[in-house]
């Protein structure tokens, strides 16, 4: 079949089609850095701290991230913690409309009471790594850190080591025309050039509720935990990171039946939390058999001969904002 291609007459309406296509085309700008607090003390710096409930938020010298001073901060629930009250308000439109934007924390946590590094978290043992909560991974998605000098207090990868009693945070951002909250979610850590000192960041992808405004003004932030604890916060900025989910490929393994079976993720999604999910036989659907970096399985029959097990990986942002990535191996099972 011949097929003749004519060209398109060129006129002032195709070229302002063409113009807005290559506008749309073009990535867009990350949203500008914001700096909330940046651990100076709070007299006359336009920021004011109070309590919410029984909990407290106090200016304190004892520990300092970037500054001279940093907020120490004790929660007692979901429903008390502290209070930053900002005045005047800080614009944050672009920021908090940007899916790919982050309130990101600099924060010290102190060993916890509650919970010690010997109790297994709600997903069972092995499924969580010091910088995330049981069946999550911190950026970066590795199971844990076991490089040297990971006991050094000095060494800035020890302060992912310390368990704190907060597993999970609530906070809730007032701004002029209504509430925005992050309900329980997890904390994930990550290392910083401070020893001691970790990052926390919390996507603004993940608070809800806010109505639709044509800015966004923060006037107060409220900030809660999970559990009765003590931490400090040092800084509190906004910061952009669209970096994809990428995940390392897995090895084949070829065990017996009722052997125990290892499996072990590494992955990187820049700031967001990664949500491990794990299928352990593709025969009968994908489903979620095993959540978490480091995960275990036993099989209780061989695979026919010629078909393994398939295994699959699925890598998630726990945020639902970054696309979601899958890698397979094989399993054979012999009696």
């Amino acid at each position: 079949m011949y097929i003749q291609i004519v060209p398109r007459r060129w006129t002032p309406a195709l070229a302002i089609a063409a113009a807005v296509s290559l506008a749309t085309a073009r990535p867009v700008a990350a949203a500008p850095s914001i700096m909330l607090y940046r651990g100076d003390p709070t007299t006359g710096s336009g920021l004011q701290l109070a309590s919410w409930g029984s909990g407290e938020a106090l200016d304190t010298t004892a520990e300092a991230y970037s500054g001279s001073s940093s907020i120490k901060l004790t929660t007692e629930s979901y429903y008390a913690g502290g209070r930053l009250l900002f005045q005047p308000p800080i614009d944050i439109t672009q920021q908090f409309t940007d899916r790919y934007t982050f309130l990101e924390m600099a924060v010290k946590f102190l060993p916890g009471r509650l919970r010690n590094n010997s109790q297994n978290g709600p997903s069972g043992p092995g499924y969580g790594g010091p910088g995330g909560t049981p069946g999550y991974g911190g950026p970066g998605g590795g199971p844990g850190y076991n490089g040297p000098g990971a006991t050094d207090a000095s060494d800035p990868a020890a302060a992912l080591l310390i368990q704190p009693d907060t597993q999970r945070l609530r906070i809730l951002l007032q701004f002029d025309g209504g509430t925005a909250v992050a309900e329980d979610y997890p904390l994930i850590r990550q290392v910083t050039s401070e020893p001691g000192w970790v990052q926390v960041a919390v996507p603004f992808a993940a608070f809800k509720g806010a109505p639709r405004m044509a800015s966004y003004r923060l006037q107060e932030m409220r900030i809660f935990g999970d559990a009765p604890d003590t931490f400090f916060i040092g800084q509190i900025n906004t910061v952009t990171d669209n970096d994809p989910i990428s995940v390392e490929p897995l090895d084949e393994q070829t065990v017996s039946v009722n052997d125990r079976v290892d499996f072990a993720a590494q992955a990187e999604g820049g700031l967001s939390g990664l949500k491990y999910s794990w299928d352990f036989d593709k025969s009968d659907g994908i489903q979620e058999d095993a959540v978490g970096p480091r995960v275990n399985h036993y099989y209780t029959k061989a695979s026919p001969e010629g078909h393994p097990y398939t295994v699959t990986l699925t890598v998630s942002d726990i945020a639902g904002v970054k696309k979601p990535v899958s890698v397979e191996t094989t399993v054979e099972v012999i009696d």
